[in-house]
């Protein structure tokens, strides 16, 4: 096989290419792989991919990628995935990129999930991104993390998006906003919630603000407690009042004041 020319492999059918062993085909060096077309690529069922280099892998083109399908990128193993080249990764379309598996997704490393396009990283499935550590979500960019919709944002659980980092959630836009749910809020860390603008801030449904103990209630800035609204402050339990500093109280408004249920305050 080794001894193949460019124009002898790319003389051979896809029907040819398939009847090929898994070893056969793994006997092909990287830069013979490359000489592969795209239909070609298409051709090699799961049962091929297996014996697949990683070498191959790591040679193989944005073009060939385009041969690739779905279910050929979800039959891929670890090893093969994170050794795909960073500019290959960044070709993979918005529908191949749905062919992951959950696991697969739990198993990118960092590089790899950086290089995904943001068009892509937008249309990751909810399923898919189940399989994400927090350690991988703070590995998503700026670009990556704006292109995040609400339904994605809404699908993840209180652990994950512990790995938010600040960079990320200050420019959390209110329609990502409406994705967190009050547990997710809830477990945000003072870093994060401090790194809310005042507009997300503002924009906090009474059902999110929920999900806040009086320690991160506590924990915001008086910028930021500024900006509540009194249907806001009037959803307050007496438990989460207690967590207000006397900070927070000197920078509300006479209006914001009168938003408080007298239950709430009963505990001051």
């Amino acid at each position: 096989m080794q001894d193949l020319t460019s124009t002898q492999l790319q003389s051979f059918s896809t029907s040819q290419i398939s009847g090929f062993s898994a070893t056969e085909l793994g006997y092909l060096t990287s830069t013979q792989f490359t000489f592969l077309t795209t239909s070609q690529i298409g051709a090699i069922t799961t049962t091929q991919i297996k014996g697949l280099t990683t070498a191959q892998f790591s040679a193989i083109t944005t073009l060939q990628m385009q041969g690739v399908s779905t279910t050929q990128l979800g039959s891929l193993a670890s090893t093969q995935l994170n050794n795909i080249s960073t500019t290959t990764i960044g070709a993979i379309s918005t529908v191949q990129i749905t062919g992951f598996t959950n696991t697969q997704v739990g198993q990118m490393s960092s590089t790899f999930l950086n290089a995904i396009a943001t068009t892509s990283v937008g249309s990751l499935t909810t399923t898919e991104l189940d399989g994400l550590t927090s350690g991988q979500l703070t590995a998503l960019n700026l670009t990556q993390f704006q292109s995040l919709t609400t339904v994605q944002i809404a699908s993840l659980t209180a652990t994950q998006v512990k790995g938010f980092n600040t960079t990320d959630l200050a420019v959390l836009t209110t329609v990502q906003l409406q994705g967190l749910t009050s547990s997710a809020l809830g477990a945000l860390a003072s870093s994060q919630l401090q790194a809310l603008s005042t507009t997300v801030v503002a924009n906090i449904t009474t059902v999110q603000l929920d999900g806040l103990t009086s320690g991160q209630l506590g924990q915001l800035t008086t910028t930021q407690f500024a900006v509540l609204t009194t249907s806001q402050l009037g959803s307050l339990t007496s438990t989460q009042v207690k967590g207000i500093t006397t900070q927070e109280f000197g920078v509300l408004t006479t209006l914001q004041l009168s938003g408080f249920t007298s239950s709430s305050l009963s505990g001051l």
